[in-house]
């Protein structure tokens, strides 16, 4: 194959942050809340990024976001449920073996 050959073949580059944009805007939507933090001002945001595509999503109030964003928040909340119990999981396990004087 001749580099002109090569040339032609080049496909145009697709920008993925507006593809992205594109995607989700045909999507279904949830209704999601992320609720604010102790301290955080009001309006206080939740970033999600998908391929480059960042969506600010309100905390504190409940908001409509398409079907994809809402499972990356519902995959997030669950990861950091899980973590926070496996922590009080150690926790105890830790104060029961410093105070177990048997």
């Amino acid at each position: 194959m001749s580099n002109e050959e090569k040339k032609e073949e080049v496909k145009p580059k697709v920008d993925k942050k507006e593809l992205m944009k594109s995607i989700l805007k045909k999507q279904k939507t949830r209704r999601v809340f992320i609720p604010k933090e102790k301290g955080e001002p009001e309006g206080a945001t939740e970033s999600v990024i998908l391929n480059g595509y960042r969506l600010n999503i309100k905390k504190g109030v409940y908001v409509d976001v398409p079907e994809q964003v809402a499972d990356v928040i519902e995959e997030a909340t669950m990861a950091t449920a899980k973590a926070f119990e496996d922590a009080k999981e150690k926790l105890k396990k830790t104060e029961k073996m410093e105070f177990d004087n048997s």
